[in-house]
């Protein structure tokens, strides 16, 4: 009897650890009570971490804010170029509006 109340204490410490972890409370007590203590504590720790998880999505999503900045940049890099040639004389009002409605829509 004794081993069994060992056994479920030690499973509820390791299902506490895991609570701020992915696997979660509920998910760290199953493996815990079902396999060992021992193997639900490294099931545990080789689950991330839940602040991990949100601050690579926020990483993530700041890379795809710059990216897209770094697009809007690029296009308007060009259309000042394409603008420089027709000021130029270089093209005309035709090929500069052609162009530069190709390279808004390809945003």
């Amino acid at each position: 009897m004794g081993i069994f109340i060992g056994w479920f204490i030690l499973s509820l410490i390791v299902a506490i650890l895991g609570y701020s972890r992915k696997i979660g409370f509920g998910g760290a007590l199953f493996v815990s009570i079902l396999l060992s203590p021992l193997i639900g504590f490294i099931v545990v720790l080789c689950s991330q971490r839940n602040s991990t998880i949100e601050f690579q999505k926020r990483l993530l999503a700041a890379s795809e804010v710059k990216e897209e900045k770094k697009i809007q940049s690029s296009a308007h890099d060009e259309i000042d170029k394409i603008l420089e040639l027709k000021s130029k004389g270089i093209i005309t009002e035709g090929e500069y509006q052609r162009m530069k409605d190709k390279i808004i829509n390809s945003i």
